[in-house]
């Protein structure tokens, strides 16, 4: 089976965001996939370092560093490639501020940062998709307040109509898709270490491995496999 490359995907989908929305000025970064607890993402700047060497092999002092953007894979099965691209774009702006603006503290979510979200068409919200202005929600999900702009925890909704809503459906409809339908089956299905054996006459049960000659206590009839080995012939 051929290699899945969603990291692949995910690079091709920032460099038509970066030009799309950010005018081509965002530096390359590094895409992962990682596992992070209550985020669908993450941006880490100076996450990898290069590695550097003299002649004789001795490690040099690195000359760049290189900023690391990171999607959770859980946060991608219940969600739409629309709104996962969505999460690459929110990490994207973090990559703008720290390259182009003031980041406040690690993790926290400032003005700066919210205005260059909503430039992008992403409203951001410390109530995610769930906030009542989202027009995208059904209203019998939406929570009764708005969410707040800035904080430590800040996700966000698609604008309808906004930059990233149009130039995301120009994008899929290039045929552009994350295709997480098409990962490979990375570990195989548990076979049944026991199988269920039955007495033709009373119909009692019993549980044992695949190959084994079992007889009714009560009734001393063969008991009959629920699945007979093909590779038996013996009857």
């Amino acid at each position: 089976m051929e290699n899945y490359d969603l990291a692949g995907r995910f690079q091709k989908a920032f460099e038509f965001f970066n030009q799309r929305l950010f005018a081509d000025k965002l530096p390359c970064v590094v895409i992962t996939t990682q596992r992070h607890r209550g985020a669908n993402g993450y941006f880490a700047p100076d996450s990898y370092v290069q590695r550097h060497f003299d002649e004789d092999g001795d490690m040099l002092l690195p000359e760049y560093k290189v900023h690391e953007i990171a999607i959770m894979p859980d946060s991608m099965y219940n969600r739409t490639d629309r709104d996962v691209l969505s999460t690459l774009v929110h990490e994207m702006c973090h990559l703008k501020q720290q390259e182009y603006g003031s980041p406040s503290r690690h993790g926290y979510h400032n003005r700066e940062w919210a205005e260059m979200m909503r430039m992008c068409g992403l409203q951001p919200t410390t109530l995610g998709r769930l906030d009542v202005r989202n027009p995208d929600l059904p209203a019998e999900e939406k929570q009764k307040d708005e969410g707040k702009e800035t904080g430590q925890k800040v996700s966000h909704y698609i604008i309808p109509g906004g930059a990233f809503d149009e130039v995301c459906k120009e994008l899929l409809a290039g045929g552009f898709t994350l295709n997480l339908q098409m990962l490979p089956q990375l570990v195989e299905k548990a076979k049944r270490n026991k199988l269920k054996y039955t007495c033709p006459q009373c119909g009692i049960n019993a549980w044992a491995k695949q190959g084994i000659k079992l007889a009714c206590g009560e009734c001393m009839e063969k008991m009959e496999c629920e699945m007979e080995d093909p590779d038996n012939d013996e009857q």
